[in-house]
């Protein structure tokens, strides 16, 4: 029998394998505890225009790296999110001598810019006309692409974009390379200038289009996958970028609008039918469309820069364009061999005219190229920039 002395030797490492038993026991009961992460997120400084690198507020949360100039247009930094959280890409334009507003600050956009207004999505499951990517190549990482184009073609050739700016110059950045075909783009309406993207190796970042020199005011630059392209390219892709402005983009949120279903919208002639599309194909919710000769729909407006956005379709056919009563322009609507509403939100119709009031009005000729199959027109939305 174990007395005094014995009995405490014998008893404590039993104690003691007690507590240490225990002790692991609770800590595995207990609830794990999962630290979130913190996502970067660009500062105050973020879209400011500054002449020389910026170095308060860049960052609203996260770790900012050093500020760079991307050749003399812009400054980039990223905003470093931790424990696992996202990164953030800023930037900044640099600020020209000439101060900060319309000519006299260059500035880039990226291709998400809202001043870029993409042709959108089939409204028959035939999805979208532009992708999206990423890229480290590219700027801010990222970018557009399309090869979305028919053959044959009248006066309009496949996917869209138009990006309004108020300004004198603007650059088109994309891509040259070895599955990159022709582009077509004009400015503010005019005559149409191809771009062959080809090269036997990738370019990124590349001045695809210049356009300088234009009068101080608002302005628009149409960008058009064609089905057209180098005998050495392997598809007829197009990439957008981003795009350097000598003065400011002007998102829609500037502009005035009138949609489908807009009380401001006059009709003649006809029966027109306006109504909402559940697809989202249509930019404004819903389009008009009619193919009774003579039918026309107009809109009053006050700017200096005009757009029109529809729907081009084998059953669109050809309508005139009238400004305070005078023809300025003749569309053929008719794309594509299928009836199959692939094509929508696309830019039909782009004018400068002096600033002031005028009215637009669109007539419908009745008539149609020799491949469409009907003399519809389709109608998105107006816009009018200051």
């Amino acid at each position: 029998m174990l007395v005094g002395f014995q009995r405490i030797l014998y008893l404590a490492p039993l104690v003691i394998l007690m507590l240490f038993v225990t002790y692991h026991f609770a800590i595995a009961q207990q609830p794990s505890v999962r630290t979130q992460g913190v996502n970067g997120e660009c500062g105050a400084a973020n879209g400011v225009a500054v002449s020389t690198a910026p170095t308060a507020d860049l960052c609203a949360s996260g770790t900012a790296s050093a500020v760079r100039a991307v050749g003399q247009s812009q400054w980039t930094w990223s905003c470093f999110g931790s424990r696992g959280g996202s990164r953030a890409f800023c930037s900044a334009p640099v600020q020209s001598s000439g101060g900060g507003g319309g000519g006299g600050t260059t500035m880039t956009i990226n291709d998400t810019d809202p001043s870029v207004i993409y042709s959108t999505i089939g409204s028959e499951g035939t999805g979208p006309t532009w992708f999206t990517g990423s890229d480290p190549t590219d700027y801010m990482n990222d970018e557009h692409y399309s090869n979305f184009s028919t053959s044959p073609a009248f006066e309009v050739n496949g996917a869209d974009l138009v990006v309004n700016f108020t300004g004198t110059d603007i650059t088109w950045i994309g891509k040259k390379g070895p599955n990159l075909g022709i582009a077509s783009y004009s400015v503010d309406g005019g005559p149409p200038v191809t771009f062959d993207a080809y090269n036997a190796s990738v370019v990124s970042q590349n001045n695809n289009g210049v356009i300088s020199g234009l009068a101080p005011g608002s302005h628009s630059l149409k960008i058009e996958v064609t089905q057209t392209k180098n005998a050495s390219s392997s598809d007829y892709y197009q990439t957008i970028d981003a795009f350097n402005i000598t003065g400011l983009p002007l998102p829609l949120s500037q502009g005035a609008i009138a949609g489908y279903n807009s009380p401001e919208l006059s009709f003649t002639g006809g029966p027109w039918t306006c109504g909402p599309d559940p697809s989202g194909a249509d930019l404004s919710g819903g389009h008009c469309y009619t193919n009774a000769t003579n039918a026309s729909i107009s809109w009053t407006f006050t700017g200096s820069l005009i757009e029109v956005y529809g729907r081009p379709d084998l059953e669109d056919g050809i309508f005139n364009v009238l400004i305070d009563g005078t023809q300025v322009g003749r569309v053929d609507g008719h794309f594509g061999s299928v009836d199959n509403d692939a094509l929508n939100g696309y830019g039909l119709f782009q004018a400068k005219v002096a600033p002031g009031t005028h009215t637009i009005q669109l007539v419908n000729t009745g008539t149609a190229d020799s491949a469409a199959t009907n003399t519809f027109i389709q109608i998105d939305m107006f816009v009018a920039f200051p």
